[in-house]
């Protein structure tokens, strides 16, 4: 009975033995099980910024292995290899559960490439991490057992296994999590073999090192404080200087061998590429070293950089209440030690306090090394959550160590209560983290020390919000949106993309056209912390309140408002749609198809660029001619307020009626929009692309009768069965006239019956001289709306420009209309009106021949009839010094199109020009453009003889050119044959020299 009772007490013996091999076996299984349960629960319940980057990356990276495209692997700087790691080996399950029959791995790496990812997909993507930081709370427990003792480590992963913000950031695909998770088994590890110099640990130091710079860069730091934790050898050593460099240099570059083989070994692009992939990512360090593009948010206001302060603040309200009291007991006790160290009486309650000393010298190096970095987030700075949960357990485990009697019973029973204690003060720890945690479920980032006064405190001081709540404002607006097509302007607008899984169209909220082309609008908390993206779009939006707040912790974080949705939203940041120190155009509202004849309402949405309160906007309808066909005023809208109130760039709403004019034929029309002041003076016009401002008109349903068609000049008069003119605008009674005169007017038909014929128009002018004639002819609506499409009883609108020709003799001129059909009949005429044309005078006959007759042509319009030579000959010589005049006679076959200069050169026997006379004809005052037809034209052109001129045989050449291309009309001579760019005078000339 005896042996018994004596075999039974081995047994709980060899159990409650902190060292027994089943007690350590339990304590890994119950502390895993702890730490996964959490971590594997709701794997797809929100997405946090940037994840859906690095499912993109993922993808490519598993592209890149599966095809041999090694190099493909290096994808970001960061450089993120866990990260893409997880990521693959996720892709790779969802690749078993959901490939497509007959689908090859490479095939569906391809297609993972351009399928968006969607919260399901995620779930498996999210799951290594997930089970590898749960892994890492069991590796740090038992690393930490044996640099720290039992009691400290079992603390330290209580505190681990809940810590809220790592337990957030353990749950997603990013870098971070595998980048603290690393860190720790390196610092653990590394310690370790410094305590124990086994080259076990050196390895697992040099590989944690290794994966943790695959995960984030910034993890070279460990590298850097493993050497200063070699120091100390260096002092042991003073007397030796040169072994203790050896021994330093030897276990630094070893764990720098180990690191760098890791490197290789986990990341392929280093093997297919390894220059390029080293410039990835020190290219990624150079243009990361700044500040957030778009700032923080500290102490209650926006920043580019928060400063050194930001984390001691940040920590404070990211670690829950026990940690930081485990901090301030840890950091007593490692007073106490130092103290009982001092005095050679170090205690079982102070041991492995200089452990503890060098973790404290890493976090404390590590946060500042990160706060000298500009961008700041918690986030950035998790390798020292993660040891501070380590530092806190041990903290804790100082004021539960208690000294017991020496002896084997004493010492037996002293173990067994020590055992105990430790792990009741685990189960209060790990009871007291998970009710924190769990206070912030399943959003565990949103969890701020309430002993802090909580998130509600938090976010006075500092930036809150990865992208919690923005699944429950999509979640909204998926049900309020149902079936319909929706497009929603939001901040994190790639993050928001996933959140909807394609079923709506998510813009920029930073562009206003968006904002107000959206049918929802997504604040997000950051984003309003940060006064982002604008003000205005802020204060605009904020005019009304939210339909919907997804609010968490006790604060709002998301918040959904009902969008304009206007009609056409449009880019002001184009040059083309701003008009500089007024306003910039972002968009119209047009809801109503507009009608001929009728009025509709259109709204306008302008950023202010310094408007003023005598101006206001306008809008027109014009065709591709620029004719106008409505015209509407706007007045801003009061609830905008003053304009002298408004900011730069705050969006202003203006309401108009755009005027359709009555007979305006159905069809498309472009709008343009401007701004006009009180006196009438247009201050500017935005004319809106084809791709922009397009509208379309369509037929009234009802056509009006005559005496509702607004007409200066009623006519009432039909010409011929199919059409009546109603009337027209634009007086033709005008007392004088000048040529080149541009005489607007509008027709206003009426078809009597539908047509089967396309009629053309002619106004014709007519005086009693000659060339008193002009014509103008060509298809209704300048051929856009032909007859044929005219229906019985429409009234159509058909506005014209009568260009009077610059060559139109003065005279008394009548203006008649005529309608002319398919085969050239004249089917009615009407006269308009008669004017008087104050011209120049024009020569039709030629009262003084030339004196030299010959005939030529140049181009198809003008004649040459022959020149005059006088001065400076005798017996047909020239004489050096005197002034040569010649004097062209040309007459108009038809008006030439353009202005030409004339030309008159001298050519010596050589063909050199030796003097030349350029000019428009008739010193200017004829210009071929007013020439009329059959009209005659004396042209003089001095030449002035060089007094050095040489004897010899000369030739004069004339012709025309167009001034600024200097391209020369072709020269015919009178048998229609072709003689070059010029005309050979018939008289040969001879100049004798002095």
């Amino acid at each position: 009975e005896s042996s018994i009772l004596k075999r039974v007490s081995m047994q709980r013996s060899s159990v409650t033995n902190p060292q027994s091999p089943i007690l350590v076996a339990a304590l890994i299984v119950v502390i895993l099980g702890l730490a996964v349960v959490p971590r594997l629960s709701k794997l797809d319940y929100f997405l946090m910024v940037d994840e859906n980057l690095w499912y993109e990356r993922s993808a490519h990276f598993l592209q890149g292995l599966v095809s041999g495209d090694l190099a493909q692997t290096a994808q970001t700087g960061h450089p993120g290899v866990t990260t893409m790691w997880s990521g693959t080996i996720g892709l790779l399950l969802h690749y078993a559960q959901a490939a497509l029959p007959d689908e090859s791995l490479v095939q569906f790496a391809d297609r993972m490439t351009t399928t968006p990812a969607t919260l399901a997909t995620l779930r498996l993507l999210r799951l290594p991490l997930a089970l590898l930081s749960a892994l890492t709370v069991t590796l740090a427990f038992v690393l930490a057992w044996r640099l720290l003792g039992m009691g400290a480590a079992l603390a330290g992963a209580a505190l681990m296994a809940f810590e809220p913000l790592f337990l957030a950031h353990s749950r997603v695909l990013h870098h971070d999590s595998p980048a603290a998770d690393f860190s720790v088994l390196a610092i653990l590890s590394w310690l370790l073999y410094l305590k124990e110099d086994r080259v076990r640990y050196l390895v697992l130091a040099g590989v944690g090192v290794g994966l943790a710079m695959m995960s984030k860069v910034s993890s070279i730091f460990l590298l850097g404080f493993a050497g200063i934790t070699l120091l100390p050898v260096l002092w042991e050593h003073r007397r030796d200087f040169w072994t203790g460099l050896r021994i330093v240099a030897t276990r630094w570059l070893g764990l720098v061998g180990v690191t760098c083989l890791m490197i290789v070994l986990a990341w392929p692009a280093v093997w297919a590429a390894p220059g390029a992939t080293w410039n990835t990512v020190f290219g990624f360090i150079t243009h990361e070293s700044g500040p957030h593009a778009n700032g923080t948010f500290f102490m209650g206001r926006p920043v580019l950089d928060a400063g050194l302060l930001y984390y001691p603040v940040g920590l404070a309200f990211a670690l829950t209440p026990l940690t930081l009291v485990g901090l301030l007991l840890s950091l007593i006790g490692l007073g106490l030690g130092w103290y009982r160290a001092r005095r050679s009486d170090m205690s079982e309650a102070t041991s492995g306090w200089q452990w503890v000393a060098w973790m404290w010298l890493y976090v404390g190096l590590f946060i500042a090394f990160m706060s000298l970095i500009s961008k700041k987030q918690e986030r950035y700075v998790l390798p020292a959550v993660v040891t501070f949960n380590i530092l806190a357990g041990w903290g804790y485990h100082q004021i539960t160590n208690i000294k017991y009697q020496k002896s084997s019973i004493s010492s037996e029973i002293s173990g067994r209560k020590a055992l105990v204690v430790n792990v009741v003060l685990a189960l209060v720890l790990l009871a007291g983290q998970f009710a924190f945690a769990w206070s912030a479920r399943p959003y565990y980032s949103t969890f701020y020390n309430p002993l802090l006064g909580g998130a509600k405190k938090a976010q006075q001081l500092l930036l809150i919000g990865r992208g919690e709540g923005l699944e429950r404002a999509a979640h909204f607006v998926r049900t309020e949106a149902g079936d319909q097509t929706t497009q929603v302007a939001s901040w994190y607008g790639t993050t928001v993309t996933v959140l909807f899984e394609g079923q709506v169209e998510v813009k920029d909220i930073g562009h206003p056209q968006f904002v107000l082309g959206g049918d929802y609008v997504i604040f997000y908390i950051n984003q309003l912390q940060r006064e982002l993206p604008k003000g205005a779009i802020m204060r605009y939006v904020q005019r009304e309140a939210p339909i919907y707040t997804a609010q968490l912790a006790g604060i709002d974080y998301a918040y959904v408002y009902q969008g304009q949705a206007i009609t056409h939203p449009i880019d002001p940041f184009d040059p083309q749609n701003r008009l500089v120190g007024k306003a910039s155009l972002t968009g119209f509202d047009l809801t109503q198809t507009p009608v001929a004849g009728a009025q509709v309402p259109l709204r306008l949405f302008w950023l202010n660029d310094g408007i003023q309160a005598d101006e206001h906007f306008y809008v027109r309808l014009t065709d591709a001619l620029e004719q106008d066909w409505a015209w509407g005023a706007c007045v801003t809208d009061p609830a905008f307020g003053d304009p002298t109130s408004w900011q730069d760039n705050d969006i202003v709403e203006s309401q108009c009626q755009l005027v359709v004019y009555p007979g305006t034929p159905p069809g498309e029309y472009l709008l343009r929009v401007g701004i006009i002041n009180d006196g009438g003076t247009v201050l500017g016009q935005v004319n809106l692309s084809e791709g922009e401002g397009v509208v379309a008109v369509q037929r009234p349903a009802e056509f009006p009768s005559d005496e509702w068609v607004p007409v200066e000049n009623r006519v009432q008069s039909s010409l011929g069965d199919d059409l009546a003119l109603i009337g027209h605008d634009g007086s033709f009674a005008v007392a004088e006239r000048k040529p080149g005169e541009v005489i607007p007017t509008t027709l206003y038909w009426r078809a009597l019956q539908e047509m089967d014929e396309s009629y053309t128009v002619r106004f014709t002018l007519q005086g009693d001289g000659p060339g008193q004639h002009a014509q103008w002819e060509g298809m209704p609506v300048n051929g856009r709306y032909p007859t044929q499409a005219w229906q019985a009883n429409e009234v159509v609108r058909d506005p014209w420009q009568l260009n009077l020709p610059a060559s139109l003799p003065s005279g008394v001129y009548d203006l008649e209309l005529a309608l002319v059909g398919e085969n050239g009949r004249e089917v009615g005429r009407l006269a308009l009106g008669s004017f008087t044309v104050e011209g120049r005078e024009h020569e039709f006959t030629l009262d003084q021949p030339p004196a030299v007759t010959q005939r030529a042509r140049l181009g198809g319009a003008v004649q040459f009839l022959g020149y005059d030579l006088v001065g400076g000959i005798a017996s047909e010589r020239l004489v050096p010094g005197q002034e040569l005049q010649v004097t062209l006679f040309w007459q108009a076959e038809a008006t030439p199109d353009q202005n030409y200069t004339v030309f008159v050169q001298l050519l010596d026997e050589a063909g050199q020009v030796r003097v030349q006379n350029d000019g428009q004809p008739g010193d200017g005052m004829l210009i071929t453009t007013t020439w009329a037809t059959g009209e005659y034209v004396r042209d003089r052109h001095p030449l002035v003889l060089p007094n050095d001129l040489p004897t010899g045989d000369y030739r004069l050449i004339v012709g025309m050119y167009l001034p600024d291309s200097g391209e020369r009309l072709p020269a015919y001579d009178q048998t229609d044959q072709s003689v070059g760019d010029h005309i050979i005078l018939d008289t040969p000339l001879y100049v004798e020299g002095q």
